[in-house]
C-alpha cells in the first residue's frame, strides 16, 4: 500500500513539474543548517532537501545570499524555498509553510565569560547583537521592552559575526540559536571566551518556507518528513546525527524503557537522601534552638548576677531593665525606677552635666568611658567608673546600656598611696636636715656637757644646764623630722601599749576640761615598738582629740586584740593590738578626710599640720596601719593597729657610768665638730682617742696600729658620709683584717635595722646622736668588757 502511495505521489509530482521540475533553495550562513563549505553548499537542510529532490526527481539549485535578502528574492520569484525558518504572520503573507516542523530549536543570550550577567535586568543599557530578520530576536526585544529593559540592538548578517563580536567585546551580548552556537563553538576553536546567560531560553519550531507558486510541494515535503522520521536509517536521521551529534529517536523514551529500574532506584535514593537530610536538618534545628535557649539563659544569668551594675535605657534615656548588682549599689528596685529618667535620679548637682553629656554621646552611637560620683537612694555618694554604649540594630540606636563599676575603695587606696608618697617626699628632705642638725647638736650638747664638768662656778653651771635643756628640746624636734625620713627607723623593744597610753593621758589631759574613758580588753599582748615614737603617736592623737572639743567633753579610748584574717593593701594578715581614740567634736568634713594625714595640712587656726602626718609615718614604719572615720557633727575616730608579739617585756637596769679600764679608741666621722667634741668628752679619761674623717683614713690608721702592735680596742664608725662607703662597708673591711675587732655604730640618721639589731651588721652596739658624756662613757665601758 505504501509503495502505491509513493507511486501516486510520484506521478502527481511528475505532472506538476512537467513544465519546470526544479527547486531553488536559498542558502545563507547558518551552520550547521545551511552554509558554504569548501565552495559548495552544506548543512543539515542541504542534506534533507537534496534527498527529497532526488526522490522526487527534482532539479535542485542553490541561491546564496544573506538571510534577510532571501525573503526579498522570494518575493521577486528568485527563490522557491528557504529553510529553516520560524513561523510568523508577516512572512505568511508572501510564502507558504509546511505543517511538519523540521526540528525544534531555541535561542540563547550569550555574553563574554568575564561579564557578570545573570538576569535580564543586567542587560539594561547593553548592546546586543542579532541576525537581521531573525523573528525570535524581535520577540526577544519585545519581551525586554515589556519588562522596561532598554537595550541597543546591532544587526549582523550571520551568527558567526555575532559570536566574533561578543568574543572581541565589541558588543555586550548576542542572541543565537542553540544549534548554531554549538556548531560554531565546535568548529571555531579560536572563539573561547563565550558563555550562555543562565535561564535565557527562547523556544522555537522551524519549518520550510515555500514560494506560493511552489505550494504544491508542501504536501510532498510533509509526507517525506513523516516517513523519514519513522525510518532510523533515513537520510533525515543520519543528517541529524551527523550535524547535531544525536539521532532523532534519542528523544524518544528508549532510554527510559531500558533503564527504568535504575531510574527508579535513583529516584528512591534521591528521596531517601532528601528524607535523611530533612531529619538531619530537623536535628540541627533542634540543637540550634537548644543552643540559642542555652546561650540566652547564660546571658540572662550573666546579666543578672555579674558583680557590676548594669542598666538598660530606652531611646528616651528612660530605665527599661537593670540587674541585681545595680539594685544593690543604688538601692532601687526595677519597679521604682522603670520608665524614669536615670541621669537626674542618681546624679549629684556637680555631676549632672557630665551624666547628660555621656548619655548624649552614647545616643549618637559612641561608646564612652568616665569616672564620676553618683548617689544612691539613701543619698550616699559613691565613686564609679562608668561605661555607656549604644544598643544598635541596623543603623538605628534603640537605647543605651550603662555599666557602673564601684571604685570607691580603689579611690581610697589611691589616696592612701598618694598620701604615703607625699610623706615620703617630705621625709627625704627631713632626713637630710635631721642628719646635719644632729651632728651640730652633738657638738653643742657635747661641748655643754664638757663645760659643765669643767666649771666650778654654780652660776655658770646653771646657765649651762639651761642651755643643755634647750638643746634637748631641739633634739626632740630632730626626732620628729626623722620620723618622716627613710632614716627614722624605729629602735624597737618589747613594751606594753596600755602603759604608754596611761602615761600619755597624765601628760596631755592634766589640767584640761576633757576627760577620758579607757576600756582595755583582757590579755592584751605586748608589742615590739620604738617607745619614744609610739608615745609620740599617742600624744598626737590625744592632743588632736582634746583640741577637737574646746568646750570640754569625753575621749573614748579602747585597747583590744585584733586578728586580721586576710591581707589587704594596707594591713597584713596576723595578730595586732588596736588602739581606738574617739572624740565627740565637730568631726571632719568629707572632702578633708582623705588629706588629714598629709604633711602640713590642718583645719585649725593654730597648728603645724605635722601631728597626724608624724603618727601615720611612725605607724607605717612599725608595719601597722592607722585610719580615720568621721561624720560632721558626730566627732572623729582614729584607730591604730600595731603588730603584737609573743616576746616578754624586759626589765630595765641602769648601767653605771664607770670606766672599764684603759683602752685605745678610734672614731670615724665626717663632721669635724663631732670629732672634736668626742675627743673633748674623753679628755682626762683612761682612754686614748684617735679620729678619722673618712673610711680610707680609718682603715689606714687601723692597719698601722695593728702592724705596730698597738691595736685599737674599740671602733666608733659613723654609718653615713658624703661620697664615702660608710660605717657598714668599713667594718666589713676591718673584720677581714681582724675578725676580733669590736665596733659600735654611730649615727644621727638611723638607716635600716642597725639601730635595732646592730649584731646583724656585725656591730656590738649602737650610739645615737646627739649623746651626753655619760652616755658615751657607759657605752665604752659596756663594750670594752667584751674585749677583756
Amino acid at each position: 500500500m505504501r509503495k502505491w502511495l509513493w507511486l501516486l505521489l510520484g506521478l502527481a509530482a511528475s505532472a506538476l513539474f512537467a513544465q519546470d521540475a526544479s527547486l531553488r533553495l536559498g542558502i545563507y550562513e547558518n551552520p550547521p543548517m545551511t552554509f558554504i563549505q569548501k565552495g559548495a553548499p552544506a548543512g543539515f537542510i542541504v542534506d534533507i532537501i537534496g534527498d527529497f529532490a532526488r526522490r522526487q526527481r527534482i532539479q535542485l539549485k542553490y541561491v546564496r545570499a544573506p538571510f534577510y535578502e532571501l525573503f526579498a528574492k522570494m518575493q521577486r520569484g528568485e527563490v522557491d524555498i528557504i529553510a529553516p525558518i520560524a513561523f510568523n504572520e508577516e512572512r505568511s503573507r508572501f510564502l507558504r509553510y509546511n505543517s511538519e516542523s523540521i526540528l525544534i530549536d531555541w535561542s540563547n543570550v550569550i555574553v563574554h565569560e568575564g561579564e557578570s550577567v545573570t538576569l535580564l535586568s543586567d542587560l539594561d543599557g547593553k548592546v546586543i547583537g542579532v541576525v537581521k530578520s531573525d523573528y525570535y530576536a524581535k520577540l526577544f526585544a519585545r519581551d525586554l521592552q515589556l519588562q522596561n529593559i532598554s537595550c541597543n540592538f546591532r544587526e549582523y548578517d550571520a551568527f558567526i559575526d555575532v559570536l566574533n563580536a561578543v568574543n572581541a567585546k565589541k558588543i555586550d551580548a548576542g542572541f543565537i540559536g542553540r544549534f548554531s552556537l554549538s556548531y560554531i563553538l565546535k568548529t571555531h576553536q579560536e572563539i573561547s571566551g563565550i558563555k550562555v546567560m543562565p535561564g535565557s531560553f527562547y523556544h522555537e519550531s522551524l519549518f520550510f518556507g515555500i514560494h506560493p507558486q511552489k505550494a504544491d510541494v508542501v504536501p510532498l515535503l510533509d509526507a517525506y518528513l513523516r516517513e523519514a522520521r519513522r525510518d532510523k536509517k533515513s537520510t533525515l536521521n543520519q543528517a541529524y546525527e551527523r550535524w547535531f551529534g544525536q539521532t532523532y529517536f534519542q528523544k524518544r523514551l528508549v532510554f527510559l524503557s531500558k533503564n527504568y529500574l535504575w531510574i527508579l532506584l535513583a529516584v528512591a535514593a534521591i528521596i531517601a537522601v532528601f528524607i535523611f537530610f530533612n531529619l538531619l536538618l530537623r536535628s540541627q534545628v533542634k540543637r540550634s534552638v537548644y543552643e540559642v535557649n542555652r546561650q540566652k539563659s547564660y546571658f540572662e544569668n550573666l546579666f543578672k548576677n555579674i558583680p557590676v551594675g548594669i542598666i538598660i535605657l530606652d531611646a528616651n534615656n528612660r530605665v527599661a531593665d537593670m540587674n541585681q548588682e545595680f539594685a544593690s549599689l543604688f538601692g532601687y528596685t526595677l519597679a521604682e525606677i522603670k520608665d524614669r529618667e536615670l541621669d537626674s535620679l542618681i546624679s549629684t548637682e556637680e555631676t549632672l552635666e557630665q551624666a547628660l553629656g555621656l548619655s548624649r554621646q552614647a545616643a549618637s552611637g559612641e561608646r564612652v568611658y568616665a569616672d564620676g560620683k553618683r548617689k544612691n537612694k539613701s543619698g550616699q555618694v559613691l565613686d564609679f567608673h562608668i561605661i555607656a554604649a549604644p544598643i544598635v540594630m541596623g543603623s538605628k540606636v534603640l537605647g543605651i546600656i550603662g555599666i557602673y563599676l564601684d571604685i570607691s575603695e580603689r579611690k581610697r587606696m589611691q589616696e592612701e598611696i598618694i598620701k604615703a608618697k607625699n610623706i615620703e617626699s617630705v621625709g627625704v628632705l627631713a632626713g637630710g636636715i635631721a642628719h646635719d642638725f644632729n651632728n651640730m647638736l652633738t657638738g653643742i650638747m657635747g661641748n655643754i656637757s664638757v663645760a659643765r664638768k669643767m666649771s666650778t662656778d654654780r652660776q655658770i653651771g646653771s646657765i649651762l644646764e639651761k642651755a643643755e635643756k634647750a638643746a634637748l628640746k631641739a633634739s626632740g624636734l630632730t626626732q620628729q623630722l626623722l620620723t618622716f625620713s627613710k632614716g627614722g627607723f624605729p629602735v624597737k623593744k618589747v613594751s606594753y601599749l596600755p602603759d604608754l597610753v596611761k602615761d600619755a593621758l597624765d601628760l596631755v589631759l592634766s589640767g584640761s576640761n576633757v576627760r577620758a574613758t579607757v576600756v582595755i580588753s583582757d590579755k592584751i599582748p605586748p608589742c615590739e615598738i620604738d617607745v619614744t615614737q609610739i608615745s609620740q603617736v599617742i600624744h598626737n592623737l590625744l592632743i588632736n582629740a582634746r583640741e577637737a572639743m574646746p568646750d570640754g567633753g569625753s575621749i573614748d579610748i579602747s585597747i583590744r586584740n585584733h586578728h586580721q584574717g586576710k591581707s589587704d593593701e594596707f594591713i597584713k594578715k596576723g595578730h595586732y593590738v588596736s588602739l581606738v581614740v574617739a572624740d565627740h567634736g565637730q568631726g571632719i568634713a568629707e572632702e578633708d578626710l582623705p588629706r588629714i594625714f598629709a604633711p602640713y595640712f590642718t583645719t585649725k587656726q593654730t597648728g603645724s599640720g605635722l601631728g597626724l602626718a608624724i603618727a601615720y609615718s611612725i605607724v607605717t614604719k612599725h608595719h601597722g596601719y592607722i585610719k580615720a572615720v568621721s561624720t560632721i557633727g558626730q566627732g572623729a575616730t582614729f584607730t591604730v593597729f600595731l603588730p603584737a608579739t609573743q616576746k616578754s617585756v624586759a626589765s630595765h637596769h641602769r648601767t653605771p657610768a664607770a670606766q672599764a679600764g684603759p683602752g685605745r679608741i678610734l672614731l670615724m666621722d665626717d663632721e669635724e665638730i663631732v670629732r672634736e667634741v668626742f675627743v673633748d668628752m674623753l679628755r682626762g679619761s683612761l682612754y686614748r682617742v684617735d679620729v678619722a674623717a673618712s673610711s680610707g683614713e680609718a682603715l689606714e690608721k687601723f692597719q698601722g696600729a695593728l702592724q705596730a702592735g698597738d691595736a685599737y680596742d674599740l671602733l666608733f664608725l659613723d654609718l653615713t658620709g658624703p661620697g664615702d662607703i660608710g660605717g657598714i662597708k668599713t667594718l666589713e673591711k676591718v673584720l677581714a683584717i681582724d675578725p676580733k675587732t669590736i665596733a659600735v655604730a654611730i649615727s644621727g640618721y638611723s638607716i635600716s635595722e642597725v639601730g635595732t639589731n646592730p649584731a646583724r651588721f656585725h656591730f656590738k652596739d649602737f650610739l645615737s646622736k646627739p649623746f651626753h658624756t655619760d652616755d658615751l662613757l657607759q657605752m665604752i665601758a659596756r663594750n670594752l668588757k667584751k674585749r677583756y
